[in-house]
């Protein structure tokens, strides 16, 4: 199971729970989960990482959005959360965007690693070097 697929499916859990007004699985990380919980309208909020978990953040809010009221659970990952760096020469030779990274569970990130690893150092890159056309500097086999 990925990061993404464990965050989907602990996601619609405890907001099945939440609608159900039952205290979800995980730990609840405010002191208003009681009248927050009272609130008609639920929805789901920002996800945030840690070294060794998630934590899911929910909506509460009235209609007319008089009150609003975010709740954040702290859930446990199956093993830990590791942060996949975009390397600095992608940044420096490709492109300069703002994307930094990406979190994954810690053998995703391996099995990810590996797979980039296998394709620079063992893999045929001829297909690579035959998308340039004609390129002078080629060695002739």
């Amino acid at each position: 199971m990925t990061l993404r697929e464990f965050i989907a499916e602990k996601r619609n859990t405890i907001l099945e729970q939440l609608k159900l007004h039952q205290k979800p699985e995980g730990r609840i990380l405010s002191e208003h989960f009681d009248e927050a919980i009272q609130l008609p309208i639920i929805q789901l909020g920002a996800i945030r990482y840690t070294p060794h978990g998630v934590i899911l953040e929910y909506s509460f809010r009235s209609e007319g959005d008089t009150q609003v009221i975010i709740i954040p659970i702290s859930v446990h990952t199956p093993e830990p959360v590791v942060f996949l760096p975009v390397p600095h020469w992608v940044h420096a030779q490709i492109w300069q965007g703002e994307v930094k990274g990406s979190f994954h569970l810690a053998s995703e990130a391996r099995m990810l690693v590996d797979e980039l690893v296998h394709d620079v150092f063992n893999s045929q890159q001829t297909a690579a070097f035959e998308t340039q056309g004609d390129n002078p500097y080629q060695r002739e086999s």
